[in-house]
């Protein structure tokens, strides 16, 4: 009982381990995409308005999830 008990608490960390790496590169990807979209002209940007909405609120979600979790590890130190 004690081994999978182990197994399962080595596994969880791998799971939110990768779950980081991949909201780390959402972050990432959102930050380009907000390069971007400063650097088009604004013609452009009103013709792809649905997608930008869209695309930030992905970005806000993301912003808030990664800001809860640095909110849940300053608790913790």
């Amino acid at each position: 009982m004690v081994s999978l008990r182990t197994v399962n608490v080595v596994e969880k960390d791998l799971v939110d381990g990768e779950w980081m790496i991949w909201l780390d590169d959402e972050l990432y990807k959102c930050n380009a995409a907000a390069q971007y979209l400063a650097s088009i002209s604004d013609e452009e940007l009103g013709k792809k308005m649905q997608d930008v909405t869209a695309l930030k609120s992905y970005c806000e979600d993301c912003s808030r999830v990664w800001g809860n979790v640095k909110e849940k590890f300053t608790t913790l130190t």
